[in-house]
Parts: structure tokens; C-alpha cells; sequence
């Protein structure tokens, strides 16, 4: 699974913390953080392949995308694609 993410994006700040404090990390071996400004050609082809409009979005490894990214969508998504 990866999720897309950048610097100074209350949202991506929020589902971090929700996976790491609420889901006490326990997704971490899952998820593949992809930030913008890491790596940006990466973060680029993503966004155009699924066209992407906003961050944070988790992305499974089936192509399903989850851009909703409030904490009862986020705990479904995982349990089903994880």
C-alpha cells in the first residue's frame, strides 16, 4: 500500500498521527510513504495515473484509492487491502 503525502498538509499530518497513535503503528510494514518533496518524479507519475486532486490518499496494491482519509474510512481501507 503506499500513501502520498507532502510538507505543510494539516491532513497528511493527521493520518500520520492517526496511524501512529490511534492504530498505534501498527500499519507501518504496510505503508509506503511516498512525499512529494522526496521524491517528486515518483509523487508525479502516482498522481497522474490515479488522477489525484488532493493529499493525503492511501493507495492499495490492487489500484484502489482511498482519498477520504477520515479515520473510520482509513481503519476499513487498511483492514480490507492491507
Amino acid at each position: 500500500m503506499i500513501m502520498l503525502t507532502k510538507e505543510n498538509c494539516p491532513k497528511c499530518d493527521n493520518l500520520k498521527n492517526y496511524l501512529k497513535f490511534a492504530l498505534n503503528s501498527k500499519y507501518d510494514d504496510k505503508i509506503k510513504i511516498i512525499k512529494k518533496e522526496d521524491d517528486i518524479d515518483l509523487f508525479n507519475s502516482l498522481v497522474k495515473e490515479y488522477k489525484i486532486m488532493a493529499t493525503p490518499v492511501l493507495i492499495a496494491k490492487d489500484g484502489t484509492i482511498l482519498t477520504d482519509c477520515s479515520p473510520s474510512k482509513v481503519e476499513d481501507f487498511l483492514i480490507k487491502y492491507q
